[in-house]
């Protein structure tokens, strides 16, 4: 007797779930746009980089002081995103830092720049779900702080709290 083999999760997610056709429904045009022309440059996903567009937005709207911050950023692909939604503003005075590396970066993202965050800012941890070095880091820093935070899950990489 043969055993059929278990139809792997993605496979069967993609199958059953109620959303063919509509992942994409809530993207505004200006999102899609965004997308389409920065896509060579990516390696997230649609949902990944579309919620860094809206938290550039989010800041920009509440006209939160500061600058932008990648940290892990591999090749820097999402800063592309990043300049696309402060032009879309016509924002030309914010600031952009680049770090790169996984666990060093993530560890140093949270460390000296998370202390940093006012109360409702948007941290987006790219590679959690992706690169151990960048879970590790969160993790750690996480219990070591005694902090238990919702780490709202974008997409199988990405990673977002909102401050407290």
């Amino acid at each position: 007797m043969h055993r059929e083999q278990p139809e792997d999760f993605e496979t069967f997610a993609k199958r059953v779930t109620p959303l063919q056709g509509r992942l994409f429904a809530d993207f505004t045009e200006w999102e899609r746009d965004t997308y389409r022309k920065a896509h060579h440059n990516l390696h997230g996903s649609p949902e990944a980089v579309i919620s860094l567009a809206r938290a550039v937005e989010h800041v920009v709207r509440q006209d939160t002081p500061g600058a932008l911050v990648g940290c892990g950023v591999y090749m820097g692909d999402n800063i592309e995103v990043m300049i696309r939604t402060l032009n879309r503003h016509y924002v030309n005075t914010r600031e952009i830092y680049l770090y790169d590396t996984f666990y060093s970066s993530t560890r140093h993202e949270l460390m000296y720049l998370y202390p940093k965050l006012s109360s409702k800012d948007i941290l987006i941890i790219d590679d959690y779900g992706a690169m151990p070095g960048a879970k590790k880091a969160t993790d750690q820093y996480l219990l070591a702080n005694g902090l238990s935070l919702f780490l709202g899950r974008v997409d199988s990489h990405v990673r977002l709290l909102i401050k407290p």
